[in-house]
């Protein structure tokens, strides 16, 4: 069979996949790249063992039965697709490795579709197990900052291995998902601490939908303040405590690289008694600093648009985060972003010492133009003029910039994006 081969199972009757054997392994296995599973039968498809999955699996109609044994697994990067409330997995599944976008995980039980979906995955060694289960959560407290939980369902998120994940909760309807009675504008996602036996708030990220009867949508979690442990954590849906609204509604937070700078900008659909915003930086996704602040201008119900520029990003990943500040000073913490910057070594100048002629050298050949500043060792300036970059370089003649005489001289060089001094020696 070819490597990017389709192979497609066809169920008109009780289904059951078949396994070969997996090398170094007692328990069986079916691997394959893509895989498409067709159920025409009342009867739901059943694994005789793991399913592995390289690349795809489609859903096209029917439901698959799995266990703890018999699970599918999913490895870096593979998909389902073609899921829906009639087509989907009822039991755990397993997804290993990395995952360059969001992955939806089509879950569901007794006729109810709930898929949950996991942000991009990092780490290379990440496990993950997932189940749905269509009845009440285990019985916990309830802190202050909630009010709500919901009692009809619940998921479990098993982090067997690697980096936490924030999540997304999906509903096709509101009134069976038992979130009908919630406010949309408080709900959030919430996870249940056993150690206390406790119930934590798992954040608020972006929300789509609504929770009507009838009525789909979806709610994200942000887990970067207080990320479950891991284990398998009971997640569910519940409300934030009427006194503990967040301030601001953010819909988007996003970065991207831009020349030698990193661009932040963020869109807001509400503002409520809000302060302002602050930015900030890390470069281990851990360690944060402040890197700049924006003011609130946004109101109750306008839509605002907001960006920031951070212009002296380190060489490397930068990861970047936006705190939303109350008038009471109560906040609320953005999902982390990462951006890899490739920092441009700083520019050299040759021959130096120097006799008759300069060559400043490793400029960025994203500008044509520079701006020299040269002084000397009294602090006088000896010459100001814009000058053309040519292949990242560019070139001064002692005497027409004014160094006649020998000592130390002091140049700076100053682009769109950033400043560089250099120190320099005359013979």
């Amino acid at each position: 069979m070819q490597p990017n081969s389709l192979l497609v199972f066809n169920f008109d009757t009780f289904g059951t996949l078949p396994t070969n054997n997996f090398i170094g392994s007692n328990t069986d296995q079916f691997q394959f790249s893509n895989v498409k599973l067709v159920n025409t039968s009342d009867n739901p498809i059943q694994l005789d063992g793991p399913l592995v999955l390289d690349f795809s699996l489609e859903l096209d109609m029917g439901i698959i039965e799995t266990d703890s044994i018999n699970i599918i697994v999913l490895k870096e990067n593979a998909r389902i697709t073609g899921a829906n409330e009639n087509a989907y997995i009822d039991g755990p599944i397993e997804k290993r490795g990395l995952s360059t976008e969001p992955i939806v995980i089509p879950l569901g039980k007794n006729g109810i579709y709930a898929p949950l979906e996991l942000a991009p995955i990092t780490d290379p060694n990440s496990i993950f197990r997932l189940e749905f289960f269509g009845d009440p959560p285990p019985i916990g407290g309830v802190p202050p900052d909630l009010d709500q939980i919901n009692e009809d369902q619940h998921w479990i998120i098993d982090r067997i291995a690697g980096a936490p994940v924030d999540f997304v909760m999906h509903w096709q309807d509101g009134q069976e998902a038992g979130i009908a009675n919630m406010s949309i504008n408080s709900i959030t996602t919430v996870y249940l601490d056993e150690s206390i036996n406790e119930w934590v708030n798992g954040g608020r990220g972006t929300v789509t939908g609504s929770n009507g009867l009838g009525e789909a949508g979806s709610i994200e979690s942000n887990l970067l303040g207080d990320p479950p442990p891991i284990g398998a954590v009971v997640v569910t849906i519940g409300t934030v405590s009427t006194n503990s609204v967040l301030p601001v509604e953010l819909l988007t937070f996003n970065a991207k690289k831009e020349n030698d700078n990193i661009l932040l900008s963020w869109v807001t659909a509400s503002e409520i008694n809000f302060s302002h915003f602050e930015l900030e930086r890390s470069t281990d996704g851990t360690e944060f600093t402040k890197i700049g602040s924006k003011s609130a201008v946004g109101g109750e119900t306008e839509i605002t648009h907001y960006n920031f520029t951070d212009k002296s990003p380190k060489s490397g990943t930068n990861y970047y985060r936006l705190r939303s500040v109350d008038l009471d000073e109560s906040e609320s913490i953005s999902r982390v972003l990462s951006v890899s910057f490739q920092q441009i070594g700083a520019p050299v100048a040759v021959p130096n010492p120097v006799r008759e002629q300069l060559l400043i050298m490793g400029l960025n050949q994203t500008y044509n133009q520079v701006k020299v500043d040269i002084y000397n060792a009294s602090g006088q300036v000896l010459f100001q003029q814009n000058m053309e970059v040519n292949d990242g370089r560019i070139e001064l003649q002692m005497k027409e910039v004014n160094i006649n005489f020998e000592g130390t001289y002091y140049l700076r060089i100053v682009d769109d994006a950033r400043t560089h001094n250099i120190t320099i020696l005359k013979k």
